[in-house]
């Protein structure tokens, strides 16, 4: 006898819950659309059904939080060279070097958000 898994076919109302961000439609071709609403350059994505439409988005979510995550690595190590190299006046340099501690660690707090 022959079992088929069962896998779970996702709505269109639960994507609209887990991924609030995009907006998700179907085509005049029967295919899935996703589009991430406010970005830009415009994020699209497509399936041929639910299932494959949250896979894809949650992919490309993935691939730009790696970007966000590089570049925030990025911005954190030029502050601190900053911090520590730049010649500042010595009645600034605390306050500027306190400044861009404290944004680093900003930054290092809002990349340990992202998925």
């Amino acid at each position: 006898m022959l079992f088929r898994s069962r896998v779970y076919e996702p709505t269109l109302d639960d994507l609209k819950q887990e991924y609030p961000a995009w907006h998700c439609y179907q085509g005049i071709d029967k295919r899935w659309y996703a589009r991430q609403l406010e970005s830009s350059p415009q994020t699209k994505v497509c399936g041929e059904d639910l299932a494959e439409l949250r896979h894809e988005i949650s992919v490309r979510q993935e691939q730009s939080a790696d970007r966000f995550r590089d570049t925030l690595d990025a911005v954190i190590s030029d502050l601190l060279h900053i911090r520590n190299q730049s010649p500042i006046s010595e009645p600034n340099k605390g306050v500027i070097a306190a400044m861009l501690g404290r944004l680093a660690h900003e930054l290092r707090s809002a990349a340990d958000l992202i998925p």
